[in-house]
């Protein structure tokens, strides 16, 4: 039986060392082939090795080589998935653009960080006719039942609560159609009240940066809850939703958990307030190679989630909108970076050895980067607010013997992404 591996543009298969790729195989026998394999190209491979009885003079088995008419060829093909080294990195650049009569204009310059890595780049634009559209898309995402400490359960909670709002307010049971599925909170409120008394995992501390979300939340919902609304109230919230739509990300969602609370209930109320059953609009983006496309949005699609795949990752890109409904339109450029400077927060989860038990705790709380110190059955969690790469820095936890035991095994410390425990 002689093995070959069908060529490919995408990726290398180099032969080992001292290995023959033919072997002596008997009926119900079976052998092991190996090559070291060097991708070209990332995304979904497929790989593609065949096995063919071939004729041979050498007895095998002390048996002659017999060769079949018919099935002596027979190829597997496997799939393999080759992603980026690095960390991901998405920009998003978003605009609520509500033409009256005259075109609106944007326009945006893409640049490439010098450290992406290479064919990791993508860019397409998404067009929607509806301000909560986005969180629409994804609510798989958004209704979810809560778990976990009080900034997640805030996180999967709240934007149950106002999108729903904003499909009873809007009369738009075409949101309730794409729905796909429902999960009661309150089976969360009932496991995670303790937790619900805190905004972040790591305790009640004061904030780090401005909280600007809940400013111009009130300024917002005070001029969108005056009853009638003026015409002046209108635009001042109108002025203030275009630039909240910018913070967006390409999720639905935005900066941190308060951010996204508070603008998902400014949006609905807004969604609310200048709902429309008129307009339709016309979408031409035009790329930096001199490519345009265009995207059609009326009342029948208004709710479509509209997106094309771009090729142009670098260059001036140009959106224009012409007609008389409002559009949201988002760019969404992705890829992968290098090495960073940090990390975002570290889990250290540390196991006992059988009988001891942790000492020093209140010393390790306080700790360089340490945000809090947990411990939950015979594990010690250990939260850290980043992990420099320029930085070592050591921690010293002490455990005592509290019970003989022989034949200790080593125990297992895991150390994970917290945003990303994968």
């Amino acid at each position: 039986v002689s093995v070959t591996p069908a060529p490919s543009l995408d990726y290398t298969l180099t032969p080992l060392n001292d290995v023959q790729y033919s072997s002596c195989l008997c009926a119900n026998g079976r052998n092991t082939f190996s090559w070291t394999m060097a991708p070209s190209v990332l995304g979904v491979l497929n790989v593609s090795v065949s096995a063919e009885v071939v004729q041979s003079h050498t007895a095998c088995d002390n048996k002659i080589v017999n060769v079949p008419e018919r099935e002596r060829i027979d190829t597997v093909t496997l799939s393999l998935l080759v992603k980026a080294e690095g960390t991901e990195k998405t920009d998003t650049y978003n605009w609520l653009l509500c033409p009256t009569g005259e075109a609106l204009t944007e326009e945006v310059e893409l640049q490439l960080p010098k450290n992406v890595v290479d064919g990791s780049d993508g860019i397409s634009l998404s067009v929607l006719g509806d301000i909560l559209g986005r969180a629409l898309k994804n609510l798989d995402g958004l209704l979810q039942m809560p778990y976990g400490c009080g900034e997640q359960n805030m996180a999967l909670l709240v934007p149950n609560i106002y999108i729903l709002e904003s499909f009873g307010k809007a009369q738009s049971f075409i949101y309730m159609r794409k729905i796909k599925k429902w999960r009661n909170p309150r089976l969360g409120w009932n496991v995670n009240k303790a937790n619900m008394a805190g905004v972040s995992c790591t305790g009640l501390r004061p904030p780090q940066r401005p909280q600007p979300p809940w400013q111009w939340r009130s300024a917002l919902l005070t001029s969108l809850s005056a009853s009638p609304l003026s015409s002046s109230d209108l635009g001042y919230a109108s002025r203030i939703i275009r630039w909240l739509v910018r913070q967006q990300n390409a999720y639905g969602g935005f900066s941190s958990t308060q951010d996204t609370v508070v603008a998902l209930q400014a949006l609905a109320l807004y969604s609310t307030r200048v709902y429309s059953r008129e307009g339709a609009s016309t979408v031409a983006v035009q790329s930096p190679s001199g490519a345009q496309h265009l995207f059609d949005v009326n009342q029948n699609n208004k709710l479509l989630y509209q997106e094309r795949t771009l090729q142009d990752t670098e260059g001036k890109y140009s959106v224009e909108v012409k007609g008389s409904a409002s559009v949201q339109a988002s760019l969404c450029f992705h890829k992968y970076h290098g090495k960073e400077l940090t990390t975002n927060m570290i889990i250290v989860d540390l196991k006992m050895l059988s009988g001891f038990d942790p000492e020093s705790l209140g010393r390790l709380s306080g700790s360089l980067l340490v945000d809090r110190v947990d411990t939950k059955d015979d594990h010690v969690l250990m939260y850290l607010r980043e992990l420099p790469s320029l930085f070592p820095f050591n921690h010293t936890l002490d455990i005592i013997q509290e019970l003989p035991a022989q034949n200790l095994k080593p125990a297992v410390v895991k150390i994970y992404d917290y945003y990303q425990p994968n």
